[in-house]
């Protein structure tokens, strides 16, 4: 396949990803729990994890607008790098079009 159509393929499906996003929730299969010798069930704390426990500070301190500000998302940060992206793709776009345009061009200039 040709690079820059390869490019444009890439970038169509980042902007598709970002306009649908396809994060739906899972769900977890059902867990066998313990059970001691009369046959009861024995219930264990969960152990969370430090990045279980660090997302829930995080989550928390970004509810003070101060924190806010610094440690959460920009609401451009996801456009901004979708037009990053789409620079190189408007060049490999006009670079295409140029190499079709570049015969005519010199056939045309042949007869002025």
């Amino acid at each position: 396949m040709n690079p820059s159509l390869n490019l444009i393929r890439k970038f169509t499906d980042r902007l598709r990803r970002h306009n649908c996003p396809e994060e739906l929730p899972k769900a977890d299969p059902p867990k066998s729990t313990e059970t001691d010798v009369n046959k009861n069930e024995v219930a264990k704390p969960q152990a969370v994890s430090f990045r279980t426990r660090l997302n829930n500070v995080v989550s928390s301190l970004k509810r003070f607008q101060i924190f806010g500000y610094f440690l959460s998302e920009l609401p451009d940060a996801v456009n901004r790098s979708i037009f990053v992206e789409a620079l190189p793709v408007i060049w490999a776009v006009q670079g295409e079009l140029s190499m079709a345009v570049l015969p005519y061009m010199l056939y045309c200039c042949e007869y002025i």
